[in-house]
C-alpha cells in the first residue's frame, strides 16, 4: 500500500479522483479541520492552518500520539476502536506490549513510528480513523 501525500491509500480499484483529501489522514500529512476537534498540542509539533482551510499538523521524533488501537481485555488482544477489527499490523517498541499492571490498555505512537501500550491520562494529538467507501 502507497501512502500519498494526503494521505489516502492507493489501493485498486479506489477512484483517487472521487475520494476527497479529507477522507484520510497521515502524519505529516494534511489533515481537515473536522478531525482537530478535542485536538491537544504537545511537545514540538505544531498545528497551522493553511490558506485553503485545511489543518496540517507536523509531527516530529519526539512527539507521541494515539492511534485508536486499545486492549480487548475478554479476548487479549488489541482492536482498532472505531471498526472493532483486531490489530495485525504491529510495531513494537520492545518490551510492549506490556499491559503495565494491567492499566496500559491504549496504543500510542512513539519514536517516529514504534508503539507503546500507555494509560490514556495523558493528553496527546492522535491520528482519526475515517471510513470511506471505495
Amino acid at each position: 500500500m502507497n501512502i500519498l501525500d494526503c494521505g489516502i491509500p492507493v489501493k485498486r480499484g479506489l477512484d483517487l479522483s472521487k475520494t476527497k483529501r479529507e477522507d484520510a489522514i497521515g502524519i505529516h500529512r494534511r489533515i481537515h479541520a473536522s478531525c482537530s476537534n478535542g485536538y491537544f498540542q504537545f511537545g514540538s509539533g505544531r498545528l497551522i492552518c493553511q490558506s485553503n482551510g485545511e489543518w496540517k499538523y507536523n509531527i516530529h521524533c519526539e512527539d507521541r500520539a494515539w492511534t485508536g488501537g486499545r486492549y480487548e481485555t475478554k479476548k487479549m488482544y488489541f482492536i482498532w476502536s472505531e471498526s472493532g477489527e483486531k490489530v495485525n499490523y504491529t510495531n513494537w517498541n520492545p518490551p510492549n506490549p506490556d499491559i503495565y499492571r494491567n492499566q496500559e490498555h491504549f496504543i500510542q505512537m512513539l519514536d517516529c513510528g514504534r508503539w507503546n501500550d500507555n494509560n490514556c491520562n495523558q493528553k496527546l494529538p492522535y491520528i482519526c480513523e475515517k471510513k470511506f467507501n471505495v
